[in-house]
C-alpha cells in the first residue's frame, strides 16, 4: 500500500504555496515539492495538491511507457 504525506513548506506572497509531498510504497520513496496557487482553505490546497500528484503521475507514467518501448 502507498502512503502519501503532504507537508506545506512556505507560504509565498504572491498567493502560492509549496507543498513537499512524501511518497512511500513497496517499490521504494520519493519526495519531490509542488507549489500551487492558495484556494483560501486547507482541504482545499491539499485537495489540489492531491490533483496535481494524480496529473503528475499520469504523465510520468506515460513517459516511462514510451522510454522503455524505445529501449
Amino acid at each position: 500500500m502507498v502512503s502519501i504525506e503532504l507537508i506545506k513548506v512556505e507560504e509565498r506572497r504572491d498567493n502560492w504555496l509549496l507543498y513537499s509531498v512524501l511518497v512511500d510504497a513497496i517499490t521504494g520513496r520519493a519526495e519531490f515539492s509542488i507549489a500551487v496557487k492558495d484556494h483560501g482553505t486547507s482541504a482545499s490546497n491539499e485537495a489540489t495538491v492531491l490533483r496535481s500528484i494524480l496529473s503528475f503521475v499520469g504523465e510520468l507514467e506515460e513517459s516511462a511507457r514510451l522510454r522503455l518501448g524505445a529501449i
